[in-house]
């Protein structure tokens, strides 16, 4: 007779527990486990089963011929002990009421078979769950690259099968260490989102956007290429919580531990922190990383103030998870007790930087950063940018860094990105304003290098400024007509960490614009659509932008549409602007 499906796949976990069971001695989930037994001991809060035998003779039970009951020992005062003669008594009474009561013993058995009916049931549906997980791998592994058969690689597939057998999913373990070391991360996100997309709220219904979870999510794709390069990312959105952006970036996060893992045998702490401005915010991001132990065996917790700080640090110093969601106030409280490190922090995420300013947290957020070692990677996400998140944001990110926008409107693209309008009525005040810019530039106690770029209207005028520039000892690279730069190798002088580029609209790469922190507009464009192409284009791999836009009387009509762009993307608005389209208003009435 042969057997059935259920006995060959339990079967085959049991090959798969056995030959794994040798190295999950030098995994950090086995290390991590004897470290929470020992301070369970050390707490005397070792489990019941532990130390139920072998108890030690006292000079009031020399012969250890006393049993004391489990149950007793919560009970305060003096302890109730019973003889060997009345436990046997207490067994034949309890044979006896058990005549008595055969009706509910047999309805204890009846209950008892419809249980195990369930669990071989539950047991059957993650033998399916993990079929499925299995054919998901193979059907990925077929547009892999080739492996790399060097020791390294190898070495690096069984510290991911330990971590996922050590968590009891054999299956997952066994495909995922078949699958080439390049394809991991792919795969740890398709397994990721596939996990996410199966929760379902506390009423069976699926919550809304979860099932938008795709590989062909364009923002989404654009955090997770940004994540793989190892930039610092500052993302923008339209809405203060999306939630289909948070479950991409929840799947970056569990990509990041797994990638850790497997180059660090042992880990000393939390891997990645997500820090977020409320327990609501903090729920809905824990609701996601919750599936992630099931799948990948990665261990997350939620620290809020709206739970006991005593209960945290507890839970804290029996376990240590790889991931961290919390809010700054209670972080810094947990660190102050401590009951929390965040020197083996890598990669950190602080969602809705808005929300974290309105609820004054600011200071708690820049305190964090005293607190973790290195440089980790970070992820700053907020739905607007005004003047305190913006600096805010400058200073928690460093260049370069990588944008990434839900769409392409001008609001989204030109974040972090100063606006400032000036309004000349002669040559030689532009020429001056030039000047003291970068003088203001230059003045600024730093050893970075600034690019600047200077766009005009013709070569004539180019060279006037250029000429005014090199008077006062700053090196200036122009392109000519045939789209070439003319390169001037700067001497010894404080001018060599600002990169001046000038050029007309026309002659102007976009390679060149991407990289301008700094950008001015000598002459204001005929249109505001082109304003809007340089403003967009600039500073992409910069947190810190800012551009200089010079009007005149000529530029009257265009007042009135550049005051409306200002005010959408928060930006100040200068009186000299509005008398100027007040002007240019009564002359078209």
């Amino acid at each position: 007779m042969g057997k059935g499906e259920d006995a060959i796949a339990k079967k085959r976990s049991k090959a798969t527990r056995k030959r794994l069971r040798k190295d999950l001695a030098t995994s950090s989930e086995h290390i991590n486990g004897i470290i929470a037994a020992k301070r369970r001991k050390k707490d005397q809060k070792r489990r019941m089963c532990r130390g139920m035998c072998y108890s030690l003779p006292t000079p009031e039970n020399p012969f250890n011929d006393v049993i004391e009951h489990s149950s007793q020992k919560k009970q305060g005062g003096k302890k109730k002990v019973l003889s060997e003669t009345e436990v046997k008594k207490q067994k034949r009474g309890e044979k006896r009421d058990a005549g008595r009561h055969e009706t509910s013993f047999a309805e204890e058995e009846i209950n008892n078979s419809s249980q195990k009916k369930k669990k071989r049931k539950k047991d059957l549906m993650d033998d399916t769950e993990a079929s499925q997980l299995q054919k998901t791998v193979f059907e990925f592994d077929k547009v892999c690259k080739p492996a790399e058969d060097g020791i390294e690689s190898k070495q690096k597939k069984d510290k991911l099968s330990r971590r996922a057998s050590s968590h009891g999913h054999c299956r997952i373990a066994e495909d995922l260490s078949n699958l080439q070391i390049n394809a991991i991360p792919e795969m740890v996100l398709k397994l990721s989102l596939d996990a996410i997309r199966k929760i379902e709220l506390e009423d069976g219904i699926m919550p809304v956007g979860f099932q938008k979870l795709t590989l062909n999510n364009k923002w989404g794709t654009e955090f997770w290429n940004a994540y793989l390069k190892g930039s610092n990312i500052l993302g923008i959105s339209k809405a203060s919580f999306d939630l289909e952006q948070t479950a991409w970036i929840v799947s970056a996060a569990a990509s990041h531990v797994i990638n850790k893992s497997m180059r660090d045998s042992v880990i000393r702490g939390p891997m990645v922190l997500y820090i977020v401005a409320s327990q609501e915010h903090a729920r809905k991001v824990r609701m996601l990383f919750k599936p992630l132990k099931k799948i990948l065996g990665i261990r997350s917790v939620s620290l809020h103030p709206g739970a006991s700080i005593g209960h945290q640090v507890e839970g804290l110093r029996i376990c240590i998870p790889e991931i961290l969601v919390s809010t700054p106030e209670r972080l810094l409280e947990l660190i102050e007790l401590e009951a929390l490190d965040l020197s083996s922090i890598s990669f950190l995420v602080i969602d809705g930087l808005k929300n974290i300013l309105e609820g004054d947290f600011a200071e708690n957020l820049k305190a964090l950063r005293f607190h973790m070692s290195g440089n980790p990677q970070k992820a700053v996400l907020s739905n607007t940018y005004t003047g305190m998140s913006t600096a805010l944001a400058q200073y928690i990110l460093k260049d370069p860094i990588h944008r990434v926008s839900s769409d392409s409107s001008i609001i989204l693209q030109s974040a972090c990105i100063a606006q400032a309008v000036s309004v000349f009525t002669s040559e030689d005040k532009k020429v001056q304003k030039v000047l003291k810019i970068l003088k203001q530039i230059n003045d600024e106690k730093s050893t970075l290098l600034v690019r600047i770029v200077i766009v005009v209207n013709n070569a004539g005028k180019a060279q006037e400024v250029v000429a005014a520039m090199e008077h006062e000892g700053y090196f200036v690279n122009s392109f000519n007509t045939d789209l070439q730069v003319q390169e001037k190798i700067p001497g010894d002088s404080e001018n060599n960490r600002l990169q001046i580029l000038i050029t007309t609209e026309n002659l102007l790469q976009e390679d060149k614009l991407s990289e301008a922190q700094v950008l001015i507009i000598y002459d204001f464009p005929p249109s505001l659509q082109s304003y809007s192409k340089l403003l967009t284009g600039m500073a992409r791999f910069s947190v810190m932008g800012i551009l200089y836009s010079f009007c005149s009387g000529v530029n009257a009509p265009l007042a009135a549409q550049l005051i409306k762009l200002l005010d959408e993307c928060l930006q100040p608005i200068p009186k000299t602007l509005r008398m100027l389209a007040d002007a240019a208003s009564t002359i078209q009435h």
